[in-house]
């Protein structure tokens, strides 16, 4: 059973409004859910080298991967990206053990993660971080981007795990949902979004290019269209970021039997 507990991180500079509106929004819609923010001062992060190494280097939105491991191990509920805006009460979830969506045909998606407490694949991710070698931490080829770390120990498990957008039963029992579920905005046919991934596919430098506002005639147009297509452009975006990340490039169109 999965608790009431929303997890959340942040680290770093004081929240953007943009963020704040989110947490505020997750409160006005789960008002029966208990909330946690997760950060320095709560969090030991000189303890973990995953996490010292990109505190260190300021990239905090990896700091939080290692975090949210372990609290959802620790304590389970629910952890939410900052970035992540909620539509609607996770209570028809709950029973679950894990629940995972996809962010791509190939890979899971992190930024909303419902789990038990003790659950075993956190526990396993858990001890992933907590002893991720030093060497792979400074070698730019090793991919450390959460869904990446999360996707490979699926394989490696051999949990059943296939690509696609369908959902899915695992033999771990973690729930995998399609992508409008947790990720993209669903297109008008489809149903069952609990919320989406404001910045899906982007890691790089998240807190800062939240406060970016970009100028020009091309911007303003790509943002109209955003507006009024937002399942149409979030699609495409999901197709080109699925087609170039390193599950792709590892695996191709397949995950190994």
């Amino acid at each position: 059973m999965v608790p009431k507990i929303v997890h959340y991180v942040w680290i770093g500079s004081s929240k953007p409004d943009v963020v704040q509106k989110n947490i505020d929004s997750w409160k006005r819609i789960l008002p029966d859910y208990s909330f946690r923010e997760w950060n320095d001062t709560n969090w030991d992060i000189s303890s973990n080298k995953f996490a010292k190494y990109f505190y260190d280097k300021r990239k905090f939105g990896f700091v939080g991967n290692p975090i949210r491991v372990d609290v959802l191990r620790r304590i389970g509920g629910i952890y939410l990206d900052t970035d992540v805006e909620v539509y609607k009460p996770f209570d028809s979830l709950l029973g679950e053990k894990l629940v995972f969506s996809r962010i791509y045909n190939n890979a899971l998606g992190t930024a909303t993660i419902l789990a038990e407490k003790n659950n075993s694949m956190m526990s396993d991710l858990t001890e992933i971080y907590n002893n991720f070698p030093s060497s792979k931490l400074q070698d730019k080829t090793v991919d450390k981007v959460s869904n990446g770390i999360f996707t490979r120990y699926l394989i490696n498990q051999h949990t059943g795990f296939t690509f696609g957008n369908s959902k899915q039963r695992l033999k771990n029992g973690a729930l995998i949902l399609p992508k409008q579920y947790f990720e993209i905005p669903a297109m008008l046919f489809e149903t069952g979004t609990f919320a989406t991934h404001q910045a899906a596919g982007s890691w790089q430098e998240k807190h800062e290019r939240i406060n970016e506002r970009p100028q020009g005639l091309r911007t303003s147009v790509k943002g109209f269209i955003r507006r009024v297509f937002p399942a149409t452009i979030a699609r495409y975006e999901n197709y080109k970021g699925g087609e170039n990340n390193s599950i792709a490039q590892e695996f191709g169109s397949k995950a190994p039997e």
